[in-house]
């Protein structure tokens, strides 16, 4: 094989300073060792003697840097031709010059029809060595030649095995080399391949202009990087994205054409995928945007999951002990069928199990699984597979997501982390939702109950014998999660002995550091970072709002408003679940009055991130908006850990989201 243009370039040999290991073979000894110092008084010529072909044979097994071989044809026994025939069969390639008496053409003959490299007439009468060095070098050069074309073509040719893109070599318009490579993206086999059209057999005929008129004109293509795209016919049918580019080449001497070809089908479902990502993402958005009710948010994803493609979507609510869908678009005769009790244990249909653990489901192939009543109906309606998320925000749960399809493989690892995210989104806007309505209602909950036996810290603190008085009190008058690891709390303190106060602290596991505030006749003000989440972070989750939390030697009392009293069962098993039992000491309903304003479900409608609510609830509590200040920036800031500057950074924005979302909603100046 030859391929050039060239597929590797290899520099041509120096012949001025090529050194040259010569063989010689001569049955005259005496003539033997005058050819041989003739030759080397040439200059880049290291000589070998051998008196015969036996002796000549063992001395080229013995060295591998014998580059020439020049043997005299007539020798006992076994002759110059003799001897070139067993010299081919171990060393093909080695250049091998005959040694010829005058007249002798027919053997001149015989030699050049055997192989012989060269061949030399010996003159006694003249010196012909210079002569002969100069024909040795030109058969060597030729033979270093050759050698480093063989290797070439066998580097390249492994290279077109070992590279990842498909490689076909076409010769008017037919292929007559491929690699592996493109055996496995075709599919079709070496010798269905070889000799066949390239375009017609592996391109669609919408395609095969645009290839073809890439064939006929590669050889103007200078950049050798740029890649055209197309499609490629599989022999089982499958139609593959594909960038291809061409080259011309020469191959086995005659002109050719080189395609590299890359299989890109997986980047394009990638691109393909990520734009519909982004079109549902921004759709979604402007759905979140315009929803002005919870019901209108519900029926507005579902349409727009069962426009994009699900055969069914819905939206539950779990209500009792059972899951009542409240939007729902496509075969919706599968859940008229359905018993979607949460009780009912034989059932492993995905909602059910999604609204039992609050985890999201996927079971892929329905028809892989075990028959079951919810199954087989599934199939009935042609729905091969689905899945179920919840829809949670802040440890509450606002229902599930159901959706299904026919095509047992839509739900890959990208569709099922879409959906995740998607459910969570959906989440976050039913409760952004039920949060505006409850800041809008005039009714809410007071409610006040109490934690007998409370694992919490301040109940901890308060039963240390050695810090406090029997007329030991602390309020809690602000909770808010830092970071994912850190909640601050702010507590006027009465009763404490501070001497010990620092000791008994810095031993409880659930404080992380604290701080003294400000200290008075009355209460001293103190800021605690926690690691564990306190009963009043539970209450913000709900749109609870914390009146006064109070913990005393004998009791802990948490009161706080709800926007009705439909989330109070919710508090009261999160609390529990906490913190231990719950009493409840009184609940009563209050009309909200208009001049008030409860900030925490402020703060969360302003959408402050967790380290902007802690700057502004910091610089409050540590006095900085008091005049005179209380606390610098520069105090605060090392209190919360962070640098100067970032903490005024996200005060100063907390500040602007903060009076922005009082003074403008929707649209509506607010004054008050």
């Amino acid at each position: 094989m030859t391929a050039s243009k060239n597929p590797v370039h290899e520099p041509a040999p120096d012949t001025a300073d090529m050194t040259v290991e010569v063989l010689l073979v001569d049955d005259n000894e005496q003539y033997l060792n005058i050819l041989a110092a003739d030759l080397e008084d040439e200059g880049d010529f290291t000589t070998i003697k051998a008196l015969d072909a036996t002796e000549a044979l063992f001395k080229l097994r013995e060295s591998s840097s014998i580059d020439c071989v020049i043997a005299d044809y007539r020798m006992p026994e076994i002759d110059g031709l003799q001897l070139l025939e067993r010299v081919r069969e171990e060393r093909p390639a080695l250049p091998f010059i005959l040694l010829t008496g005058m007249g002798s053409e027919d053997i001149a003959s015989q030699a050049i029809r055997s192989g012989v490299s060269d061949y030399f007439r010996k003159d006694p009468k003249t010196n012909e060595v210079p002569i002969l060095a100069r024909r040795v070098k030109q058969a060597v050069e030729q033979a270093r030649l050759r050698s480093q074309l063989r290797e070439s073509e066998e580097r390249y040719r492994t290279i077109m095995e070992e590279v990842s893109e498909g490689i076909a070599i076409v010769q008017d318009g037919q292929i007559t080399y491929c690699n592996d490579r493109l055996i496995e993206l075709s599919e079709h086999s070496r010798d269905r391949l070889y000799d066949e059209s390239f375009v017609e057999l592996l391109i669609p005929d919408e395609g095969r202009s645009a290839v073809a008129e890439a064939l006929d004109s590669a050889d103007d293509t200078d950049d050798l990087e740029a890649f055209n795209e197309g499609k490629l016919y599989t022999a089982t049918g499958k139609l593959l994205d594909i960038e291809y580019s061409v080259r011309s080449i020469t191959y086995e001497e005659e002109p050719a054409t080189m395609l590299s070809i890359r299989n890109v089908t997986a980047k394009k479902i990638r691109e393909r995928n990520l734009e519909r990502e982004r079109e549902l993402n921004r759709t979604v958005q402007r759905v979140l945007i315009e929803s002005r009710t919870r019901a209108d948010l519900e029926e507005e994803i579902v349409s727009l999951l069962y426009a994009d493609g699900y055969d069914l979507v819905w939206v539950g609510e779990i209500i009792g002990d059972a899951i009542q869908p409240k939007a729902k678009r496509g075969r919706t005769g599968y859940l008229d069928e359905l018993s979607l009790s949460t009780d009912d244990t034989h059932s492993a249909e995905p909602a059910i199990w999604t609204a039992r653990t609050d985890e999201p489901q996927f079971p892929g192939d329905f028809e892989e699984m075990f028959s079951t009543h919810w199954r087989d109906q599934a199939l009935e309606h042609d729905l091969r597979t689905g899945a179920a998320l919840p829809l949670v925000y802040d440890n509450v749960s606002y229902g599930v997501l159901g959706v299904y399809h026919h095509d047992p493989h839509q739900l890959d690892e990208q569709e099922t982390q879409l959906l995740a995210e998607l459910s969570t989104t959906f989440a976050f806007a039913i409760h952004h939702i039920e949060l505006k309505k409850s800041l809008s209602t005039s009714d809410v909950v007071d409610v006040e109950l109490a934690l007998p036996n409370a694992e919490y810290y301040l109940r901890d603190l308060i039963s240390d014998r050695s810090l406090v008085t029997t007329d030991a009190e602390i309020t809690v008058v602000g909770t808010h999660r830092y970071d994912n690891d850190i909640v601050l709390q702010y507590l006027d303190v009465t009763g404490i002995d501070f001497e010990r106060f620092g000791e008994v602290v810095a031993e409880h596991p659930s404080i992380d550091e604290f701080q003294l505030i400000q200290e008075g006749e009355g209460a001293t003000r103190v800021q605690m970072s926690l690691l564990d989440d306190p009963p009043e972070l539970i209450l913000t989750r709900y749109g609870g709002v914390v009146n006064r939390s109070t913990v005393t030697p004998g009791r802990t009392v948490l009161r706080f408003s709800l926007p009705s009293r439909g989330d109070l069962q919710n508090v009261i098993g999160a609390l529990e679940e906490a913190h231990g039992s719950v009493t409840i000491r009184s609940v009563v309903d209050v009309e909200r009055q208009d001049s008030s304003i409860d900030l925490q479900p402020m703060i969360q409608l302003a959408k402050l991130t967790d380290k902007q609510a802690a700057a502004l609830q910091a610089a409050y509590h540590h006095g900085y908006f008091d005049q005179p200040r209380q606390q610098s920036a520069k105090d605060i800031a090392e209190s919360l850990g962070v640098v100067h500057s970032t903490f005024l950074q996200h005060l100063r924005t907390a500040q602007r989201k903060l009076f922005g979302t009082l003074y403008q909603q929707d649209g509506q100046s607010v004054r008050g």
